[in-house]
């Protein structure tokens, strides 16, 4: 269903770059983002539910997430990484592919509903377990709503389905890392705004650091 609606979509921008009236053309165009953001999200969640985790080359954590805090500062959003000494040079057995759709959902996430800037940071705190930590600088979310943030199809904030959301992205994140022998929770940072963490084997045992 979500594959076929891209053909309509399609169709319809083609219309909208005929309409005369500017103001009605941006209101119908920001409707048509909402509606293929929903889409994406739906493609992107059963693709993720759909694809089986194979072993394979361990990667090098802490570079490739740094790459892709690289690639999010090229479009001009607000990250900083921190990575400790032990975490530098931690592997973990996850493809560059999975490791990328993972972090959009989750610094996309933080972007629409938190505050800048997100903060991302790597370490080691349990034997042979890597924490990676995704924290903005919003609200946060109630205590009572953080396991159901991860859910499919939630919706937190009733306002959220009116801005091209459909409450999939956290739901992405969770079961990419699931595939990938991890666990992700919702969590209240210490110092303000939401915080998410999530955890997954390393390909080696390394010192707690």
């Amino acid at each position: 269903l979500t594959h076929d609606l891209r053909a309509p979509l399609a169709r319809l921008r083609v219309r909208l770059a005929l309409l005369e009236d500017n103001t009605e053309r941006a209101g119908l165009a920001r409707d048509t983002d909402d509606m293929e953001r929903i889409v994406g999200q739906c493609l992107a969640f059963l693709r993720s539910e759909e694809s089986s985790v194979q072993a394979g080359t361990p990667l090098l954590i802490a570079d490739a997430v740094s790459g892709e805090v690289a690639r999010h500062r090229e479009l001009g959003q607000p990250l900083t990484m921190t990575v400790s000494e032990a975490a530098a040079a931690c592997e973990v057995i996850i493809d560059h592919g999975s490791l990328q759709r993972l972090l959009d959902n989750l610094i996309d996430n933080a972007l629409r509903y938190g505050a800048p800037p997100v903060e991302i940071s790597l370490s080691v705190e349990r034997a042979a377990t890597l924490t990676l930590r995704v924290r903005d600088h919003g609200p946060g979310i109630p205590a009572e709503q953080r396991t159901r943030a991860l859910e499919a199809f939630s919706q937190i904030e009733p306002a959220r389905a009116t801005r091209g959301s459909c409450g999939l992205g956290l739901a992405i994140a969770r079961l990419v890392l699931a595939q990938h022998g991890g666990t992700a929770s919702a969590e209240e940072s210490p110092l303000g705004g939401a915080r998410f963490t999530l955890s997954w084997p390393l390909s080696q045992n390394v010192t707690e650091s």
